[in-house]
């Protein structure tokens, strides 16, 4: 059972992830702000798992880190800008793959 609940969700996310460039396409809005929008919806969606999972969060691994954390979370972002407006300039297919 738990394997097939795995395999659904890798299924599901790879769904999600191959539709992200042509649903781009058709959002006339900038990628800076689509990259903004997106971190926000995972920020919440991160914060609601937390929330009804009852998890406590490792603030003193939090605190050691912040550094690091706050550049991969301005790393992704970029990444997700930059993907975001090379559909703009190219094929989605090329995009993703450069």
């Amino acid at each position: 059972m738990k394997v097939n609940k795995s395999k659904l969700c890798f299924i599901l996310s790879m769904l999600i992830f191959s539709t992200i460039g042509i649903i781009r396409r058709y959002i006339p809005l900038s990628s800076d702000f689509i990259s903004f929008v997106r971190g926000m919806l995972g920020s919440i969606c991160v914060i609601l798992f937390i929330l009804l999972t009852k998890k406590k969060l490792d603030k003193d691994g939090i605190k050691n880190n912040l550094i690091l954390l706050i550049v991969s979370g301005v790393c992704i972002g970029l990444n997700w800008a930059f993907l975001f407006e090379s559909y703009n300039y190219t094929s989605v297919a090329t995009g993703t793959l450069c």
